[in-house]
């Protein structure tokens, strides 16, 4: 079952850094992500992450961390 749509989105940088827009603004951090395991942590918030990904399609990325699964989309 796919998870509904909250509007969010995050990206995701090269150099180890991401923004995540929610509604209540944007969150700024830094992440890591290798072998289908990932951390994530924002100094702003002082909230960090960890858990599992799966690439599901070339455009669809599954994470399993603390606040359970989401499902991304990319889009260009």
């Amino acid at each position: 079952e796919t998870p509904p749509d909250l509007g969010w989105t995050v990206t995701y940088r090269a150099n180890g850094s991401f923004t995540l827009v929610l509604p209540t603004g944007p969150v700024e951090g830094f992440y890591e992500a290798a072998n289908g395991v990932f951390s994530s942590r924002s100094p702003a918030t002082e909230r960090s992450d960890q858990g599992t990904y799966l690439l599901l399609s070339p455009t669809r990325l599954e994470m399993t961390g603390e606040l359970g699964v989401s499902v991304w989309e990319k889009v260009e």
